[in-house]
This record gives structure tokens, sequence and C-alpha cells, in this order.
């Protein structure tokens, strides 16, 4: 079964994709989920290279390069702060994004059948 979730607006998948990123970051921080899986859902090279081409912002693109090397990260020192770097990377997008266009409506369509 195949089910399709879209966005009312094209707009609107950059801070779908911040809000889903923080998401990650939060699971490895908190071990729910490992790198590897971060990088299945998300984080690889490989969608930090396809979303070049994509409208996504250059902040945005930077940050998504930045988690894509989280898996490879986890073996240095510094691998904590680098979660908290990303997380605020992220956090700054969003709340740089505004939010007042839709006010009252759902934003993803296809949930509901």
């Amino acid at each position: 079964m195949k089910k399709q979730i879209e966005l009312i607006d094209a707009q609107l998948m950059e801070e779908f994709m911040c809000i889903f990123s923080l998401g990650l970051l939060e699971s490895i921080k908190s071990g729910a989920i490992d790198t590897l899986r971060a990088e299945q859902w998300l984080f690889s090279p490989v969608t930090a290279y396809s979303i070049k081409k994509l409208g996504y912002s250059k902040a945005f693109k930077t940050a998504l390069e930045l988690a894509s090397e989280t898996e490879a990260a986890s073996r240095c020192s510094d691998y904590e702060q680098g979660l908290v770097y990303n997380k605020k990377l992220f956090l700054d997008i969003l709340n740089s994004i505004e939010k007042n266009r839709f006010n009252n409506e759902l934003l993803l369509t296809g949930i509901i059948e």
C-alpha cells in the first residue's frame, strides 16, 4: 500500500525538511536511532547532492550537507558538538521562515482519506 502525502504549498517543503531534520538529530542524540538509520531517512551525501538542483535556500543546502556527514563524524571526539551545531543551523533556518501564511489550515494533504 502506498500513501502519498503532499504539502499544500511548495514553499512549505523547506520548513517541513527542517522540522524533519531536527527530529532526526534529536533521535540520534537520544539514541532512538543511529546515524546509519538517519542516513537512510535523509542524512546521506546522495540526498545532499540531489537537493542542490532544487529550490532550497543556500543555508538549508549547507545544513543538510553537514548533516549528511553525521555518520562519519560519529567517530570524532567533538561529535556531540557537531549535533548541537547542526541543530542550530536547522533551527536558524526554521526561525527565519514566515509561518503566518496559512493560519488555520492543515499543511499536509493525503493524511486523512
